[in-house]
C-alpha cells in the first residue's frame, strides 16, 4: 500500500497507565503489577514480533511501551527499521 513509515503513540503496548490519572499511586497496586507484568521485554517476544514484521513488509515501525528492565518501568520509543 507504499507505507514507509508507521507511528504509534506513547505507551501504545501494553496500554496507557490511565490508573495514574484516576486514583492516588497507593491505592493502584493491582494496576501498577498488572502494568509491570505486561510491560515489553527488550529483546522479546513483541520486539522480535514487530521487527518480522516491520522487514516483511518493508517498512520503518515507531512504536511507544512500557518497557520492562531490571525491575523497573520504563517510557520507551522502539524503532525497528526494515
Amino acid at each position: 500500500q507504499g507505507v514507509d513509515l508507521i507511528v504509534f503513540p506513547e505507551t501504545f503496548l501494553p496500554y496507557y497507565p490511565y490508573f495514574s490519572f484516576v486514583c492516588p499511586a497507593v491505592a493502584c497496586g493491582p494496576e501498577h503489577l498488572r502494568l509491570y507484568e505486561e510491560a515489553v521485554v527488550v529483546p522479546g517476544p513483541v520486539t522480535d514480533a514487530v521487527s518480522e514484521r516491520a522487514r516483511k513488509h518493508g517498512m520503518v515501525v515507531v512504536l511507544g511501551a512500557n518497557e520492562r528492565d531490571h525491575g523497573s518501568l520504563y517510557n520507551t520509543q522502539l524503532i525497528f527499521d526494515a
